[in-house]
């Protein structure tokens, strides 16, 4: 044991000059230079100046606490666990690449980390598992699965803008690429469809709509239906322009 110790302090300190050499640092800032990477900086203790991916590392904090919080992880199955974890986040839709509704790939963060979608195997539900039957392995799939049931989820309804009764938001309208919801579907699935027709009520409200996708053509009530976070900001603006 004591022989491990003293291996990894020497390696430590060998890394450790490594990186205080002046030629590590002048290859660095080549680096950096040449790919005119600049840094950001946000005040200590102040994760809100993050903005986006802050809110996205609350959001995982979040989830891990409600459901793994009594677990001690080693670094291996804490490393994995939130490896799957930004995977599902990754793999979330911002638009639709394709005017072909029959294309189910959208636009997500994973394009713009590695050029192209996150892929997933299938896996064995562990949902519906005693978790005293669990290996340590199959428990943290067990954590992961339900993360991603979790985070899918609350993601479809923050996709739907919640205002009082009194505020009228804009309707679904022909030709918009939507995200169909589905209580059975899996993480990382996300059915796309196209709208092919709408049918408002007496009060000019649209209820329901067809929606054309891969597997045909359905009729979906609309609070089953959600525009990408990018349409949604659009038809925000053009209503603030009307007004």
């Amino acid at each position: 044991m004591q022989r491990i110790f003293w291996q990894r302090a020497k390696t430590l300190r060998e890394l450790y000059q490594k990186i205080d050499a002046t030629e590590h640092n002048d290859e660095v800032n080549d680096f950096l230079a040449d790919r005119r990477v600049q840094w950001l900086f946000i005040p200590a203790h102040s994760p809100h100046h993050g903005g986006l991916w802050e809110a996205g590392i609350k959001v995982a904090k979040t989830f891990l606490s409600k459901i793994g919080n009594n677990y001690n992880y080693t670094f291996e199955e804490l490393s994995t666990l939130l490896a799957q974890i930004a995977t599902y986040m990754n793999s979330r839709p911002i638009s639709p690449i394709s005017d072909d509704p029959s294309d189910p790939q959208p636009l997500t963060p994973a394009h713009f980390l590695i050029g192209r979608a996150l892929d997933a195997l299938p896996e064995i539900n562990r949902l519906e598992q005693q978790i005293g039957s669990l290996s340590r392995w199959n428990y943290i799939q067990r954590v992961s699965q339900d993360f991603g049931y979790r985070w899918q989820t609350e993601y479809l309804i923050s996709l739907q803008r919640l205002t009082k009764w009194r505020d009228v938001s804009s309707n679904i309208a022909e030709g918009n690429f939507v995200l169909l919801v589905n209580d059975n579907e899996k993480p990382q699935q996300w059915p796309l469809g196209r709208v092919l027709e709408i049918f408002p009520g007496t009060d000019g409200l649209v209820r329901v709509a067809s929606v054309k996708t891969s597997k045909g053509v359905f009729r979906r009530d609309v609070r089953k239906l959600r525009r990408f976070p990018l349409d949604n900001d659009e038809s925000l603006r053009k209503e603030h322009s009307d007004q």
